[in-house]
């Protein structure tokens, strides 16, 4: 009644004999089609899912710190700044200037947003957020991260 023979016999398949016979052996060519019908819509739900969600960058001093709690801008207006992430619950931001992210805790959310809205960010992040030593108000040495 089952025969193993033609295409499918390579694959250990049993096929009947007959008209049967021709559905087995496009089989697989139609299993093709349908999976590259589908691929469409699996790239499009991956595109759409939220890749800042899973986003993660290295921080000097720090190493790889996960951006999933942070709100994150890109910077487009300034020269020296390019992204801003902020934590609003531990008031932690990340700062990208040009390729280096650096950290800074205890910052208020009116200290983002003036650094935010200064008509020179870069001017802003010099003077009140980038120091060393002493300057450095928002350095995370020992506070947690």
């Amino acid at each position: 009644m089952f025969a193993s023979r033609g295409r499918n016999a390579d694959a250990g398949f049993f096929v009947p004999r007959g008209e049967a016979q021709a559905w087995y052996d496009v089989l697989p060519q139609r299993w093709c089609l349908m999976a590259l019908g589908y691929l469409p819509l699996l790239l499009v739900g991956m595109a759409s899912a939220g890749w800042a969600e899973a986003e993660t960058v290295n921080v000097e001093g720090r190493g790889a710190v996960d951006l999933t709690p942070f709100a994150c801008q890109d910077i487009t207006r300034s020269s020296i700044v390019s992204r801003v992430c902020y934590d609003a619950t531990k008031q932690t931001m990340i700062v990208q200037t040009k390729t280096a992210y650096s950290h800074y805790c205890g910052v208020p959310a009116t200290t983002r947003d003036s650094f935010l809205n200064a008509p020179s960010m870069g001017q802003y992040y010099n003077a009140n957020l980038k120091g060393s030593g002493a300057q450095a108000r928002y350095a995370c040495r020992t506070r947690e991260f």
